[in-house]
């Protein structure tokens, strides 16, 4: 009787628990690698945006730059030009500190 009981619980009851728990680990495992690759993910994008607000603060620096030139003289255009250029660079070294604490913990 006592054999009977062990074998219905190895085939009945163990073998499906035991496929649970296996796939309960692999699930963790899985929502925990989706979650770091959208962490990495966000963290692309924002560096692109970044890259692309620096790429657009230095062509409109250099395009006031080459403006005051023509003219011989500074103009209001350079002055709001290296205010948006300080600014994107505040922007760069604001996610770069961002990055150095994520990888740092």
């Amino acid at each position: 009787m006592v054999e009977q009981f062990l074998g219905f619980f190895l085939e009945k009851l163990f073998s499906p628990l035991l496929v649970a728990l296996i796939l309960a680990a692999f699930a963790r495992h899985q929502q925990k690698r989706d979650k770091e690759q959208d962490e990495k993910d966000k963290l692309g994008e924002e560096n692109e945006l970044i890259k692309d607000e620096l790429l657009e603060a230095t062509a409109d620096l250099s395009y006031a730059t080459a403006m005051a030139v023509e003219s011989g003289k500074p103009n209001g255009e350079i002055k709001v030009a290296i205010g948006n250029y300080n600014a994107a660079k505040e922007h760069k070294a604001e996610f770069v500190r961002k990055l150095s604490s994520k990888l740092a913990n």
